[in-house]
């Protein structure tokens, strides 16, 4: 929650956004008309109600579990009025770039670029990397801003994201102004207008921003909730409570939908 590691971290996200080009041999698997969120989660929620004799639990008394926690019919009924537009205002004029698409604080890399050169001072100077493209490709560049956002609420090493520590108002808006001015600094360097919002002034531009980030955060619950119910049936719940963090992520989607 540190604004000055939060401020590189959009800056570097706003690099891989505007500057990352596919190269052509990759550009068959990651077609930029075809961003990835909506495959993945449709594919995943097909995966995730296959039929247990077909994709069965690891543990036996995992299927009784699931039942318990979460109801995939009714998850399934959300993530088809998300994507028709019913809920959730997801526009469809959404900025599409290369994604990380997990970027939790585990995937991110702080190093120091030069001490304190003031020994009262204990501020160094820092650096960051985005490390761990596993899930890297063709997205929303907003889906990869809230699911930066939601990753705030941890929840990797137990099950159970405190959604408390989700970034406020405040910081929400300060990431937003880093990431907008980065973008505009590289399009002004590549003398491209910024896309998709080159007649609007900042603050539109960043109440535009904001607005579409928030519509991401329902999806991106849906996505790793989703993802979880399947890990759960492929490596089981014995090393990390994947049925709980589904649980976990498809009550937050509610909570936000109720909000």
């Amino acid at each position: 929650s540190n604004a000055n590691v939060s401020n590189k971290i959009a800056i570097h996200m706003a690099k891989l956004h505007c500057g990352f080009v596919i190269p052509e041999y990759l550009r068959q698997y990651h077609n930029v008309e075809n961003p990835g969120m909506w495959t993945q989660l449709c594919d995943w929620m097909e995966q995730a109600k296959s039929e247990n004799a077909e994709y069965p639990y690891k543990a036996p008394n995992d299927e009784k579990r699931a039942s318990e926690l979460f109801d995939l019919e009714f998850i399934e009924k959300e993530l088809h009025q998300l994507k028709s537009g019913q809920k959730g205002g997801i526009p469809e004029q959404a900025r599409v770039a290369f994604c990380h698409n997990d970027l939790l604080a585990a995937n991110i890399m702080r190093s120091t670029t030069s001490p304190s050169k003031d020994e009262e001072d204990e501020e160094e100077e820092f650096d960051v990397q985005l490390i761990d493209f596993e899930y890297g490709g063709v997205n929303y560049a907003c889906f990869d801003i809230a699911n930066h956002f939601n990753e705030w609420a941890g929840g990797t090493t137990d099950g159970k994201p405190n959604y408390d520590l989700f970034p406020t108002i405040r910081q929400k808006t300060q990431f937003c102004q880093a990431y907008l001015a980065e973008v505009a600094r590289l399009q002004q360097t590549q003398n491209k207008p910024l896309q998709n919002h080159h007649d609007e002034t900042q603050s539109a531009m960043l109440q535009t921003l904001m607005m579409e980030v928030d519509a991401f955060v329902l999806a991106n619950h849906l996505y790793w909730g989703l993802w979880a119910v399947n890990q759960a049936k492929a490596e089981g719940c014995d090393d990390f409570d994947y049925l709980l963090y589904a649980h976990n992520r498809f009550r937050q989607f509610e909570i936000c939908q109720a909000s």
